[in-house]
């Protein structure tokens, strides 16, 4: 799950902008307090003479507990359970944390792993993500990679991503790698993290063919539809490599404002709002330049009054000797 695939995609996309919004500065109206999911999946196959079939279901489980001092988001904790060689088991946490310069969002920070965001007056100027090449290492010294940003007038217009484009297609040491941090990054500025994880794959794979070393440059080309991001083309050296666009419901996103949003330390496919549009991604579509048959992904939604308290995606697929059905739901606790 680990994937180094991102980075280059992961500031692709800010949507955070309104208007009348300052960069950094998140204060919804409806505070999370707890995320919860669960998920089921259904694997069958013919052989011959009848079909067999494979059910797997993960219980709804909490996966993020927020804490909040006054206003402002301080830590999100991850729950987890250890056994010990008796058999005893234990709940454990690890944390991400948050620090402010006054309002204004300047810092993301895990044990080994850390974002550092500077500003331009009240625009977001330019983020530096570090990480660490194994788990549980300490973070490197220098940022691994660079995003910066373009604007027409108010809102972001490109984000231009600089990496290694080694490490974007193998992996720091060869050894992919995707930290909770980075999944916090891609979540918070693409509305949709599964189809961007795969635009980014694309472009990576382009880079590889074309024989990219050294640090290179992705550009992410932005289309606004009021507060919501419509439309994202990926380009690499000038060649548009990958398109989405993307509709949305008229509700409340509770994620508006957030620069780094996060839905639980899971598969992109379960992570249906992590984003930051002032309303809720309901699909996305993703093509190459001439695709006639381009990956849509729907997201289905309950709400209580104009907030989600769920969201919910389904993904199949068949053929005469196999089918498979997959479906994750991932649950909101309002403080």
């Amino acid at each position: 799950m680990k994937k180094i695939l991102v980075l280059a995609m992961a500031a692709a996309v800010v949507s955070l902008m309104g208007a009348c919004k300052k960069e950094g500065v998140y204060n919804p109206k409806q505070k999370i307090a707890k995320v919860y999911s669960e998920s089921s999946s259904t694997d069958s196959y013919f052989d011959g003479t009848e079909w067999h079939t494979n059910s797997h279901t993960q219980s709804k489980e909490i996966v993020e507990e927020w804490t909040w001092d006054g206003k402002l988001l301080t830590q999100i904790a991850y729950p987890y359970t250890s056994e010990d060689a008796n058999g005893n088991v234990t709940t454990k946490y690890e944390y991400t944390k948050f620090t402010y310069d006054g309002k204004q969002l300047t810092e993301v920070s895990s044990d080994w792993e850390r974002m550092a965001i500077t500003y331009d007056g009240k625009k977001l100027d330019k983020i530096e993500l570090y990480y660490s090449s194994y788990d549980y290492d300490k973070a490197s010294s220098e940022p691994n990679a660079i995003f910066t940003f373009t604007y027409d007038g108010k809102k972001i217009s490109k984000m231009t991503a600089n990496i290694e484009d080694e490490e974007i297609a193998n992996g720091k040491n060869g050894r992919p790698q995707m930290g909770r941090m980075t999944r916090m990054l891609l979540q918070s500025l693409t509305p949709d993290a599964r189809g961007t994880e795969k635009m980014l794959a694309a472009t990576c794979e382009k880079a590889r063919k074309a024989g990219a070393k050294g640090r290179g440059n992705v550009d992410m080309l932005l289309t606004w539809d009021g507060n919501n991001i419509s439309k994202i083309e990926a380009k690499y050296m000038g060649m548009t490599v990958q398109t989405i666009e993307y509709t949305y419901d008229d509700k409340n996103n509770p994620y508006q404002g957030f620069l780094f949003t996060l839905v639980g330390d899971l598969p992109f496919e379960d992570n249906p709002l992590g984003f930051g549009n002032e309303n809720n991604i309901t699909s996305s579509k993703m093509y190459e330049p001439g695709d006639e048959h381009p990956y849509t992904e729907n997201y289905t939604y309950t709400y209580d009054g104009k907030w989600p308290v769920s969201c919910s995606t389904k993904h199949e697929n068949s053929d005469d000797y196999n089918r498979y059905s997959y479906t994750s739901t991932v649950y909101y606790e309002y403080k």
